[in-house]
């Protein structure tokens, strides 16, 4: 395949998550399950269809407004009493090392903004942070 992958990263890493056991440890017992299994299945995913670019979308904002407007049930079963998410704290602590090990393959990341980002031409706009490779 030649052209670019985008990765539904925040998807990927939370099917790892529950996905892969929480005995899948860092030599210090911290859990990296959720690292692991996202590494695991990005290295899949360039395997099976060898992308020329590749970027790892993540969520400025995981529950943006206009999605909630448009589908009030958009993630309504991880709304913590407080309106903030329900992320488990083994996976909130992988987070940091999720990025860590990004930057180390050198992928570029984008992340979308919590309004509904459109350009004039009504294209959507992200915005993006390069890291190490170049996506262009």
């Amino acid at each position: 395949m030649s052209g670019l992958m985008l990765l539904d990263t925040p998807s990927l890493y939370f099917r790892a998550f529950f996905g892969v056991p929480e005995s899948v440890t860092a030599p210090d017992g911290t859990p990296v399950n959720a690292v692991r299994g996202l590494v695991d299945m990005i290295a899949r995913l360039v395997q099976d269809r060898r992308p020329e670019r590749l970027v790892c979308c993540m969520d400025a904002d995981w529950r943006p407004a206009f999605r909630v407007e448009a589908l009030p049930s958009y993630k309504a079963h991880r709304v913590a009493e407080d309106g903030g998410d329900q992320t488990p704290d083994a996976l909130e602590a992988q987070l940091p090392v999720i990025e860590q090990v990004l930057d180390a393959f050198g992928l570029a990341r984008a992340a979308s903004r919590a309004t509904r980002p459109t350009t004039s031409s009504g294209r959507s706009r992200c915005g993006a942070r390069r890291t190490g490779r170049s996506t262009s």
